[in-house]
């Protein structure tokens, strides 16, 4: 592609089907989090390629932790040429986020490492809708999600979302 936005892995408190696109990603006015996965060419200041975790609301996103350490995740490919996805593993305990990253079928191996970890501040565990966001802008890219695998879902009296299960998440780039 020739640079698109990115994408998101999203829960929110309201059925949505179309949050605001562009550098948003697809959750610009929704309510509730997403782990933002961004891509693309961004304004003057701001990080080309980026992890962060988002409080989002009507009103505008709100980045509580962002990671600019992260592997190339455009147009990484395999041995064969072909685009090599992403191997995501998402943990939600409570209020604690942890977030890895690996693609181990890249030509050159990205082995698995932990690139979020942190407390949510003040989190809010609504009930809420999970799904997956993207955008591209004016340019384009291949935003694929594949083989998600939600190992178990507990209800927890205090929490109404995923208490510690993993969320496997993978992604091509391209």
């Amino acid at each position: 592609g020739s640079g698109g936005e990115g994408l998101t892995f999203a829960w929110v408190k309201e059925k949505s089907f179309l949050g605001e696109g562009g550098s948003s990603l697809g959750v610009g006015g929704l309510d509730g989090y997403a782990l933002r996965f961004d891509t693309g060419t961004n304004q003057e200041g701001q990080p080309e390629n980026y992890v962060a975790f988002s409080r989002i609301t009507p009103e505008g996103i709100q980045d509580l932790i962002v990671n600019t350490s992260v592997p190339q995740m455009e147009d990484v490919l395999n041995s064969g040429g072909n685009p090599a996805p992403f191997h995501v593993e998402l943990w939600l305990q409570g209020d604690r986020l942890n977030v890895s990253l690996s693609n181990p079928t890249a030509a050159t191996p990205i082995p698995q490492r932990t690139i979020l970890d942190f407390e949510i501040p003040d989190y809010d565990a609504a009930d809420s809708y999970f799904g997956f966001t993207a955008a591209t802008s004016e340019t384009n890219n291949v935003h694929a999600v594949d083989n998600v695998v939600i190992h178990e879902v507990k209800m927890v009296p205090t929490y109404r979302f995923f208490s510690g299960e993993l969320v496997t998440l993978s992604a091509a780039a391209g």
